[in-house]
């Protein structure tokens, strides 16, 4: 080993270890403020905590996580969460598996390329690869450990070494059922290979691969799926365009391959997911210099996922900002080098280092452009649902919703709903709001029943990933999960809420509110909902305390959809400073589920999260409408509004100074 390679791999070994620790941070912040409000991470931990008390259930997916996905490798995590039972474990292993997967990158790049100072350089752009940071930081997947698996088995393959390229091809193949695809993809390549190029070891590798991608397949689909799937989930309704079973998918992908490779790039009929497809490649391709081109033969390997991501109706598989780059991620990396090499044969002499250099520019700006951490957002049309770091907002919430989670007793069933659920997983049993919403099981018609033994119910009526979902049949089963296990509101901050069995009847926020007929309406909303009016508690509240007020309704007709009220603080200027979507009726008590002609008041209090500065200001309200998952404004029979936005104003309050000063 020279000078020049052991500095590399020092070098490599000090950016690795920042890579991890940057984002591990990044991760608990996240998670510290509860910014993870999907449910991956929430079912990854309850599946491991499960896992150790002799189950194989979670009851956030109303099934076997293997029945899922065959994500065996948790088996291999449990001993280290035995050790530390917190979804921080799950979310640092994946940070330092990902950071690592810069060593098979420069495995490969110093034996193609013959120079350590590019196969530094090449790690490098793994570590700067937007992509990798986007999966590092969206919930845990146990795919993401696939990620430096499969570059590993690669750089084993080309060096042809097939017992460590069947060992890290294994691993791989722990992580999902269709990692087995691109395992697949890869003995392909090894067979070609070994024809055109005559390796002496690929004829073998090649045999090592498509068996151990066929075993996988067939433990997955012919022996767990069967055995432990409970119907609770239809990924196949992703691809209800080609086809409503594999089968007819594949014969439509076969009558119509054109079809297909269009749907690589565009959605018909769709611009905007037809935006996203064609970012997604830009994306992948910017940070490396496009480089993945001149191997055009190694960054096919990638696309059996491509199709699978690609033809589903699901908007999010079309952009990097999920967990579904991980195996194409390797394919990318892979392709970069080899391109290089391939480049650098026909240059002049240091023509490899160059060509990683000015990709490592590209790399930086691409991070500057659509980054998960400093990112501005261009070239970006498709935006991440989580963000990487809390707002003065997120923090003040995060110390309420905290304050909830201390509440919730640690026997019994829990329901939880998004952003809440992760720091209550390893609780026995744990189920998400959601499912109690609509009704049914994530991706399945199957209907999901009211659970018993219920002891808390803690969620944000207004969650971004929770209010969507909302049906004309979702206050009933909200007040049925609530009736059945004698729960009552102990307390509720904004849309903040928090179930317990306590005597008395609770916080009643909205409620019947005297004989009707007793105000004549304001404002009617299409005919079917009467605004009566507002009412502050106080004309001064501290900068980080709360505005309470009250708002009288009345329901006019018969209501065929949900009703949204937009809260927004108006600063002296007439600028916006809080805006925050309610549920009206916290999703429990919605307008259609009211008496008709019976006059209901409901009251708010409005966190101001430290986000009013001492001054004068405004409250106002907007009203929209949900029906079948679309939002629009409410038609109000008052013809100023219309040209004031909707914005209705309610009333005014100063701001006094922060509370405790």
């Amino acid at each position: 080993m020279t000078l020049d390679d052991r500095l590399a791999r020092r070098a490599l070994f000090v950016l690795i270890a920042a890579q991890a620790v940057i984002f591990a941070s990044l991760c608990a912040i996240k998670y510290h403020f509860l910014l993870y409000d999907d449910i991956d991470l929430a079912i990854f931990t309850q599946a491991l905590a499960n896992l150790l008390r002799g189950s194989l259930e979670t009851p956030l997916r109303g099934m076997s996580w293997l029945g899922d996905h065959s994500s065996l490798n948790l088996f291999l995590l449990a001993p280290l969460f035995a050790l530390f039972r917190s979804p921080l474990t799950l979310l640092t292993v994946q940070c330092v598996a990902l950071a690592l997967g810069a060593w098979p990158v420069y495995v490969l790049a110093r034996r193609e390329l013959d120079h350590p100072g590019a196969a530094l350089g090449c790690a490098t752009l793994y570590l700067l690869y937007p992509a990798v940071g986007y999966v590092n930081l969206f919930e845990f997947h146990p795919e993401a450990l696939s990620t430096p698996a499969v570059l590993a088995a690669f750089a084993m393959l080309r060096a042809g070494r097939v017992a460590p390229m069947a060992f890290w091809s294994a691993i791989a193949l722990l992580g999902k059922e269709d990692v087995a695809l691109v395992v697949a993809a890869m003995g392909i390549y090894a067979l070609v290979g070994a024809r055109i190029e005559g390796r002496p070891a690929g004829g073998r590798a090649a045999a090592w691969l498509l068996g151990l991608a066929a075993a996988s397949l067939a433990l997955s689909f012919a022996v767990v799926k069967p055995w432990l799937a409970s119907g609770a989930a239809d990924y196949g309704r992703m691809y209800e365009a080609w086809g409503r079973t594999p089968g007819e998918v594949l014969g439509a992908l076969l009558r119509h391959p054109l079809a297909a490779l269009r749907a690589l790039i565009e959605t018909p009929g769709d611009a905007r997911d037809t935006l996203f497809k064609q970012e997604y490649w830009l994306q992948m391709l910017l940070p490396l210099g496009f480089l993945p081109l001149a191997a055009p033969e190694v960054l096919c390997l990638a696309l059996p996922v491509v199709f699978e991501h690609m033809l589903s109706w699901r908007t999010q598989q079309h952009t990097i900002l999920y967990q579904y780059t991980a195996l194409v991620i390797p394919w990318t990396l892979a392709a970069a080098v080899l391109g290089v090499g391939r480049i650098a044969r026909r240059g002049k002499p240091g023509a490899a280092a160059r060509l990683v250099l000015a990709s490592m520019g590209c790399a930086i700006v691409s991070q500057v452009m659509f980054g998960p951490v400093v990112g501005r957002g261009a070239l970006q049309a498709a935006r991440p649902l989580q963000r990487a770091w809390p707002t003065a907002e997120d923090r003040g919430r995060a110390a309420e919703a905290r304050r909830l989670l201390a509440r919730v007793p640690r026997n019994g069933a829990v329901v939880a709903g998004p952003g809440l659920l992760a720091p209550l997983a390893v609780l026995p049993v744990l189920h998400s709001l959601h499912h109690v919403v609509t009704g049914v099981y994530t991706f399945s018609e199957r209907p999901f029943p009211i659970p018993d033994s219920v002891t808390a119910i803690v969620a944000d009526a207004s969650a971004a990933r929770l209010l969507p979902l909302a049906d004309l049949g979702t206050g009933g089963r909200l007040r049925e999960l609530v009736r059945r296990n004698r729960l009552v509101l102990a307390e509720v901050v904004g849309d903040l809420m928090l179930y317990l069995r306590e005597p008395g009847a609770g916080a009643t926020p909205t409620a019947p509110a005297g004989p009707s007929g007793t105000s004549a309406p304001r404002v009617v909303f299409d005919g079917q909902l009467a605004f009566l009016g507002a009412a502050l508690a106080s004309r001064a509240v501290p900068a980080d305390g709360v505005l309470e007020f009250e708002t009288r309704w009345r329901r006019a007709g018969t209501i065929d959809r949900l009703y949204i009220t937009e809260w927004l603080v108006i600063d002296a200027a007439g600028g916006i400073r809080i805006q925050r979507q309610h549920p009206l009726g916290y999703m429990i008590e919605p307008p259609g589920d009211w008496p008709p002609g019976t006059d209901f008041r409901e009251s708010f209090r409005l966190p101001l999260w430290r986000g009013a500065r001492p001054g004068s200001y405004g409250l106002a309200m907007r009203v929209g409408s949900q029906s079948h998952g679309h939002a629009a404004l409410a038609r109000a029979d008052d013809p100023a509004l219309a040209a004031h936005q909707g914005v209705l104003m309610l009333g005014a309050f100063d701001v006094t100074g922060a509370a405790g000063r």
